[in-house]
């Protein structure tokens, strides 16, 4: 008598609030960021600066949470440069960051940069992508 087993695999269970699910690596990079995330309780705009970026999201800092996917529109001014970037995404993720007491916070967004659906949006999009790899060659290789 044969034997037969299932083969399907158990389900993937979903991905951890505490387990970083970046899927580049991020630098630790200080620029001035105006925002506008269109939260379902509504807009939420504000100008602060960026805690780190990579090639495929910007990280900061805003005063109230929102809902993860809320859609975002994004202007970062890189060095060197008068006119800053315009960029749409969406917000990956949203932390609470407690400061001395329990009333007081900060919440630490993460947005995932959308590729540019607008051709108007292509020229600033590679124009970040050249800062972030060469923020990494200076990085690696000094």
């Amino acid at each position: 008598m044969r034997r037969t087993t299932d083969r399907t695999a158990p389900p993937t269970p979903p991905p951890r609030a505490d387990i970083d699910q970046r899927t580049a690596e991020r630098l630790p990079v200080t620029l001035p960021v105006t925002y506008t995330i269109h939260d379902p309780a509504g807009p939420i705009e504000g100008t602060t600066v960026t805690s780190n970026l990579s090639g495929t999201g910007v990280g900061f800092r805003i005063q109230q949470p929102v809902a993860p996917a809320s859609p975002c529109r994004l202007r970062l001014t890189l060095p060197q440069r008068t006119d800053p970037l315009h960029f749409t995404g969406r917000v990956a993720w949203c932390r609470k960051i407690p400061h001395d007491s329990p009333q007081t916070f900060e919440v630490q967004v993460g947005l995932a940069l959308s590729t540019p659906a607008d051709v108007r949006e292509e020229p600033s999009f590679a124009t970040y992508c050249h800062f972030v790899a060469s923020e990494l060659v200076k990085r690696y290789l000094g």
